[in-house]
């Protein structure tokens, strides 16, 4: 149990892959934070970037550590985890600024020794135009929404704090899935160390990512590469298979037809226009991303995990 009479060390790890455009901000709100000074440590581990990221994060009082063998989400936050020193450690990514109250929010529940994660909000940018206003609408990154996983609670890492004890008792995020690998850290913690997960919506960050159809794609095609692999690994999550093709096909015909019948009104609605593009390029990505979660599953030779949550070679 971290006790709340004094202030608990906080590591920050913030993972950065060619991030020049958004990582000062990220560690100057990181600076700013409401949080005792000598009891916070702020860990940005490069991916291997090759713009000026390295350079830029060389200019601020952080720890800058390098973890480039394998660029995926979850290797620079393992490398993270084992440089902290801190009691918790918090999550956050480069392309996002955190709130001055974004830890003192979280640690208040770890008071109680069930908690194993906090994690809250993930806000976007004010939309500048209609394609960012539709694909904002989606909700594609909602720590509210993650919450309330049909499965179990689950929490996505660009604003999560976790106690350490987490970590030395279920071991840190699967190496080499590309995504999914923070939700089966969830379910991870709660089926086999028996911690709750709790949402804060007063620990809050900004989320800088320019929504584009192009992010859009990427983002859908990871999410459905990462729901086969947790599929895989969650026989009971009640995986769907091989049907999911047959209704992302079935609502890629409808999205498309849509898209024909709202181009000739486009001008005069373009948020309709924009939200049937988007609901295609999205199906798109799913149809993709399934397929690729498959042929991984089969690669990384993913097996069911026992009922206390264990049982892959890659988390530990």
């Amino acid at each position: 149990m971290i006790d709340q009479r004094r202030s608990p060390k906080i590591s920050v790890v913030v993972p950065a892959l060619n991030a020049e455009a958004t990582i000062a901000r990220c560690i100057e709100s990181l600076l700013a934070l409401e949080w005792p000074r000598d009891g916070l440590e702020i860990i940005v581990v490069d991916n291997g970037s090759t713009d000026r990221t390295r350079e830029i994060v060389s200019e601020h009082d952080v720890r800058l550590v390098s973890e480039s063998a394998i660029r995926s989400p979850a290797v620079p936050r393992n490398r993270g985890v084992r440089e902290a020193t801190g009691e918790l450690i918090a999550f956050i990514d480069s392309d996002c600024e955190a709130c001055p109250r974004w830890l003192e929010a979280a640690c208040a529940h770890f008071a109680d020794e069930t908690v194993g994660a906090v994690s809250g909000r993930i806000d976007s940018d004010e939309p500048r135009t209609t394609l960012e206003h539709c694909v904002l609408r989606r909700g594609e990154l909602s720590n509210a929404r993650a919450l309330h996983h049909s499965f179990m609670p689950a929490f996505l890492t660009a604003n999560v704090v976790v106690q350490r004890s987490v970590f030395d008792r279920i071991g840190v995020f699967e190496p080499r899935w590309r995504c999914g690998e923070d939700i089966d850290l969830a379910w991870r913690m709660q089926a086999d160390g028996g911690w709750r997960l709790v949402y804060e919506p007063a620990s809050g960050v900004i989320h800088h990512h320019g929504p584009t159809l192009g992010a859009l794609y990427r983002h859908r095609r990871a999410w459905a590469m990462g729901a086969e692999l947790l599929e895989a690994k969650w026989p009971e999550k009640n995986g769907r298979g091989t049907k999911h093709v047959g209704k992302n096909l079935r609502c890629l015909a409808l999205k498309a037809m849509l898209v024909l019948l709202a181009a000739p009104v486009g001008i005069v609605s373009p948020q309709l226009f924009w939200r049937q593009v988007s609901g295609v390029v999205a199906r798109v990505a799913d149809i993709a991303g399934r397929s690729a979660g498959r042929r991984a599953v089969r690669d990384l030779g993913v097996r069911p995990a026992a009922p206390d949550g264990s049982g892959s070679d890659l988390s530990r």
